[in-house]
C-alpha cells in the first residue's frame, strides 16, 4: 500500500500508474501499457458504436509533504503535442486519501504559463513544480475524468 513508509521512488510511480489505470477502467476505458518508455505510461481507448476514442496518458504520482506539498517533475516529450495526450496527477495525502487531477497538455501549459520558459524545459529537459493543498488553479481538474470523453 502507498501508506507504507518503505515504498519510494519508482514504486510510488508504478502504484500511481496502476491506480489511475483502475480509475480509467471503472469509467469504461480499456487500458494498456506500452512496451517501451516514450513518455506515455498508458494508452486508453473505448470502442463505441461507430466511434473509436483513444488517449495517451502520462501519470505522475506525488505524496504530500509538509515541506513542499505535492512535487511533480514532468519531462518534455514530443508526445505532448498530440491532442489526445493527457496528464493524470495522482495525489496522495497524509491520511492515504487519493485525488486525481486530469488535464490535457494545453490545460497544463496554460496553468504553468511563463514558468515553462526555463532553459531546461526549452532544451527538451524537465520541469519540477509544486501543488499545494488548496489546489488553487488546479481545482477545475480535480477528478475531472468526464472531460476525457470530449477529446
Amino acid at each position: 500500500m502507498l501508506g507504507d513508509d518503505k515504498m519510494r521512488g519508482t514504486e510510488v510511480g508504478a502504484w500511481g500508474e496502476d491506480y489511475a489505470s483502475g480509475e480509467l477502467e471503472l469509467r469504461g476505458w480499456i487500458v494498456s501499457i506500452p512496451t517501451r518508455d516514450v513518455g506515455i505510461d498508458r494508452v486508453a481507448f473505448k470502442v463505441e458504436v461507430e466511434k473509436f476514442k483513444y488517449l495517451f496518458v502520462q501519470v505522475k504520482t506525488a505524496v504530500w509533504t509538509d515541506k513542499s506539498g505535492y512535487t511533480i517533475t514532468v519531462r518534455k516529450t514530443k508526445a505532448y503535442e498530440d491532442p489526445h495526450f493527457v496528464f493524470i496527477f495522482v495525489l496522495k495525502d497524509l491520511e492515504n486519501r487519493v485525488k486525481f487531477l486530469v488535464l490535457s497538455t494545453e490545460e497544463w501549459k496554460k496553468i504553468m504559463g511563463k514558468k515553462l520558459n526555463t532553459r531546461s524545459w526549452i532544451n527538451g529537459g524537465s520541469y519540477t513544480f509544486h501543488i499545494h493543498s488548496e489546489l488553487r488553479e488546479w481545482k477545475e481538474h480535480l477528478n475531472a475524468f468526464d472531460k476525457l470523453e470530449k477529446l
